[in-house]
């Protein structure tokens, strides 16, 4: 791992075994579309819904010379169809010299295909660290009278003197039956097993953990009757100590019941044994709607340590709806531990709504707690999302987090797309501060230049950069031509 010639060759050939295992199944599938198409020849349902964009260009590096985004020749592409009820979905975005992302996706109902593979450059804040590379399969699927199945290949790979490579494996499965007995109205199980190697050449570091998890749930009653919900979860997994290589048990208990029909109660029980030592919690809950639209709440909990270190929380809370769309919160937390005690209050805001092709969700959560040794720690945070979409000219999201919690920190992500005739303008931004401020994002825009029928042919001008405070910038320039056939989504 310490050279990058071989981490390149081993990344082109993922690439190439990527689109080996894209093509060799498409002849099957299409095959299997329709009805009449078991014998190879076209299925009757055949294509539908198809459309596309592809782009060429080649980029031009503004600043950061061999650092900036982008480099020599690049591709773009975004392909979707359907064949029957499969809907089928292939993302090049890019694939470079120095970047590669490629996604392909196959949708029907509830199952799914999903392959992804990208390489992104270092952005060289550190001479240690290069280049990362991620690949990863996903399969659900649910056979007729047979569980939900899932399972998950992933390969995350770092470059560079301090390197690494993480290969997990998971397959999961899980099943809920709705009114399987007389008394049950459902019950649910699921089961898990997962492996994960960890690899770091440079400390010598070769890990693999397995963990096994069983989960079981059920809920008695009805319509008419109240209901009861006993739950229980048991993980197992290796675990890797100072003390030596051993195994690993978590339990969690629970029960949720409604004592009325206005009253909710919940207890849970969670414990975790390890070779040094064994941890454990409880927890409950109270809820009543018996002062609606004012819903009320009591919670307490216990935890110990591993280290018998133990502590107390407690809390009141009263939540209110004062619209639909619009709620507000407020609640009193207490706690106890070995340091102390503290007690604070938290306020809650949030708010939806929701329009013809726009909609709008934000919060707001805020209070603080006073420590018996005189130390107030505050915990503020606000989201809001945005999405606009729909037949008009603009399109887009936007999705921004603050949080200060003894320091601050923020990120802001977004994408908007202007169409204005024959022009059309795509936007994407990325910001963060995390005792640093990083900047990075893209404009693409394109203009029609050749129509005819539903395919368009544009000429493409694109600006990628990015730049961090204290550190370095770079950005690139590409120029090339853009072909779209098929009604866009």
């Amino acid at each position: 791992m310490g050279t990058g010639a071989p981490r390149g060759r081993i990344g082109r050939r993922l690439l190439v075994l990527f689109f080996t295992s894209l093509a060799s199944p498409l002849p099957a599938v299409l095959a299997q579309a329709g009805p009449g198409g078991g014998d190879g020849s076209v299925p009757r349902h055949g294509v539908t819904d198809l459309w596309g964009e592809f782009s060429v260009s080649y980029a031009l590096a503004l600043l950061g010379g061999d650092a900036a985004p982008n480099l020599g020749p690049i591709a773009r592409a975004d392909i979707a169809f359907s064949v029957g009820a499969r809907v089928f979905s292939l993302t090049l975005d890019p694939v470079g010299i120095r970047r590669q992302g490629v996604s392909f996706e196959v949708r029907e109902g509830s199952e799914l295909l999903s392959i992804t593979y990208e390489r992104t450059p270092s952005d060289g804040t550190d001479p240690n660290v290069g280049a990362s590379t991620d690949l990863q399969a996903l399969v659900v699927a649910k056979p007729e009278g047979a569980p939900q199945l899932q399972a998950l290949f992933a390969v995350q790979s770092t470059e560079g003197a301090a390197g690494s490579q993480v290969f997990t494996a998971r397959l999961s499965a899980n099943e809920r039956y709705r009114d399987p007995f007389a008394g049950f109205s459902s019950v649910d199980w699921r089961a898990s097993v997962q492996s994960t190697r960890l690899l770091v050449p440079a400390t010598g570091v070769d890990r693999t953990t397995v963990s096994f998890g069983v989960g079981a749930g059920a809920a008695f009653g009805g319509p008419r009757s109240r209901s009861l919900r006993p739950s229980l979860r048991l993980d197992v997994a290796s675990d890797e100590t100072r003390a030596g290589p051993g195994v690993r048990f978590k339990v969690d208990a629970g029960l949720a019941a409604e004592l009325t029909d206005r009253e909710d109660l919940s207890v849970g029980a969670g414990w975790d044994v390890r070779r040094t030592g064994s941890a454990d919690s409880q927890r409950v809950s109270l809820g009543t709607r018996r002062l609606e639209p004012v819903t009320l709440s009591a919670e307490a909990d216990r935890s110990r340590a591993a280290d018998g270190r133990t502590s107390y929380r407690w809390g009141l809370g009263a939540d209110v709806a004062l619209t639909r769309d619009v709620r507000l919160g407020a609640s009193y937390r207490g706690e106890l531990d070995e340091d102390g005690s503290g007690h604070g209050a938290r306020g809650r805001f949030s708010v939806r709504w929701q329009a013809a092709g726009f909609s709008l969700k934000g919060s707001l959560h805020g209070g603080a707690i006073w420590r018996s040794d005189g130390e107030l720690r505050p915990d503020l945070s606000a989201t809001v999302a945005a999405a606009a979409a729909g037949g008009g000219p603009v399109t887009g999201s936007l999705a921004a987090s603050l949080r200060y919690q003894r320091r601050f920190s923020a990120a802001l992500n977004g994408d908007l797309r202007v169409e204005l005739g024959a022009l059309t303008v795509d936007v994407d931004a990325e910001a963060s501060y995390a005792d640093a401020l990083s900047l990075s994002g893209g404009l693409v825009t394109a203009l029609e230049v050749l129509r005819r029928d539903d395919a368009s042919l544009s000429l493409q001008l694109g600006l990628e950069g990015r730049t961090t405070t204290g550190g370095g910038s770079a950005a690139s320039l590409d120029l090339g031509l853009r072909y779209g056939f098929g009604e866009t989504r």
